[in-house]
Order: C-alpha cells, then structure tokens, then sequence
C-alpha cells in the first residue's frame, strides 16, 4: 500500500490485520509546516520497522532516520528524467522564443501554498518591470487575487499545455518557499527548459544544482533582487552547462530509485 503524507492521520492507515508494509511518500511538508509539526511525533510513531519511507532531501531523510526505525529511501520529485525531457523539447513550443523580446522573462511559478513569499516578489518584480529590465509572469489563482500592480501579468491557473509553453519561453524561473529545504518542482523544470533558476538558499538544493542556480534569502526583498539580477547578468545556461546538470539530476535519480526497488 502506497501513502502520501501529510495529513499525518493517513500515517495510521496501514494499521489493517492483514499486517502488509506501506510505502509512504513522506513531503516535507510533514516536518516543516507549521500546520502538521504538532502532529509530526504522533505520525513517527504510526511508522513499523518494515515500512519504507520515502523521504524528498537529505535533510528530512536524517530527521527521520533518529526519530524512526523504518527504511528511509530519499526520492526527489521524478520531474526531470532524461526521457521526459526528450519527449516534452520535441513536443513543446514556447510562446514567444527568448530571442524575440527585448528584456529576458522572468516566471515565478506559484501553487498557491502560503509558505511562497508573493507578496515579497511582487515588489521585486515590479521593480523589475517598472526600470523594463525584465518581463515579469506569475502565475497560479492565489497570484492573480493578490498582486494588483499591472507591472506584472498574472494569468492565472493555466491548463498545462499553456503552462509548458510559458515554461519553455522563460529565461529565469524563481523557485522560491520561506519554509527549510523545500525543493520545488519548478527548479527542475527551469533545468528541462535550459532555464535559470533562482531558488532560496538550502544545503538541498546547492548539493543538487550547484552553481547552476542562483540561490536568496526568500524572506529578504534586496536579496531576491539580487539573486535575479544575478541570474540576469549570467544569460541562459550554456549547452555545455544543461548537459551537466541534467546529466547529474539524471544519474541521482536513477540510483534513488534503484534503492527504492531494492527493497520492494
């Protein structure tokens, strides 16, 4: 039986006579969010010594490993595999190639989740866009119902192919989360679009992309400024640069989940 956790009461689902191990998909959000952390021991201890737990950084994964006896696997989001990125480049096509403006496009990608500092980056990006030094895209529904300045577009939940196309048009993605260690998805998409990413400052994901991204305090205005200007001065990503990083994602994801189904 698979879980995805949270809500941490799913953690207790498992407890059938038929006795059969779970794999729980174990989101950071379970240790980090200020909603689930009063609940975090009581889940800890749902877990049995057979059941694989499927951590996303290594971070979490050390925090599970002191506190449980289960096997603990960590298994970052499958997004970018090298097959994936073959089918989605021959497959999708930007709206407007990046040679076609004349200011490069910087996309903050938002899910709607509280721990996305919006407000913050709608006065970076603003700036931005006011001295028409970048053209600036936020998108998802909690974006369009909070940023009010017509400096920056915010169209909205998108349907996916619409949201691939904008990905594929964007030279800068900001991947940003105020909560410890969070990996988000749209890191790895900036790197299957050949994209710069600017994510904030965790031992994660400086272990994962490197020099690759610029990395910021996401609770800091000056310092996401900078961070984007950073990655601004440094252009697109070298093809030499995309088959580095792509190639490393790849060759970790392929030995995560090796250690998964070896103990299938």
């Amino acid at each position: 039986m698979a879980v995805m956790l949270p809500p941490p009461f799913l953690a207790f689902a498992h407890g059938l006579p038929d006795g059969r191990r779970a794999i729980f998909d174990v989101h950071s959000g379970l240790i980090t969010d200020r909603r689930w952390r009063p609940f975090l021991a009581f889940t800890l201890a749902a877990f049995r010594t057979d059941d694989i737990l499927l951590a996303h950084n290594e971070v979490d994964a050390e925090i599970l490993r002191s506190r449980v006896s289960s096997n603990i696997v960590i298994l970052q989001d499958p997004a970018l595999t090298a097959a994936a990125m073959r089918d989605k480049r021959r497959t999708v096509q930007p709206q407007k190639t990046r040679t076609e403006r004349a200011v490069p496009l910087v996309l903050f990608p938002s899910s709607g989740d509280s721990d996305e500092p919006l407000e913050l980056f709608a006065a970076v990006g603003a700036g931005l866009a006011a001295r028409k030094h970048a053209e600036v895209v936020v998108t998802g529904r909690r974006a369009k119902s909070t940023i009010t300045t017509e400096l920056i577009c915010t169209p909205g939940f998108l349907p996916q192919e619409d949201y691939d196309q904008l990905m594929e048009s964007a030279d800068i993605v900001v991947a940003l989360s105020t909560r410890p260690n969070i990996i988000q998805r749209a890191a790895f998409e900036a790197v299957l679009v050949g994209a710069r990413p600017v994510v904030a400052e965790s031992i994660p994901l400086r272990r994962i992309l490197g020099e690759f991204a610029e990395y910021v305090d996401p609770a800091s205005e000056s310092s996401v400024l900078g961070g984007i200007d950073r990655a601004i001065g440094r252009g697109r990503p070298t093809e030499v640069e995309l088959k580095s990083i792509r190639g490393k994602i790849a060759c970790q994801e392929k030995e995560q989940i090796s250690a998964v189904r070896e103990l299938l």
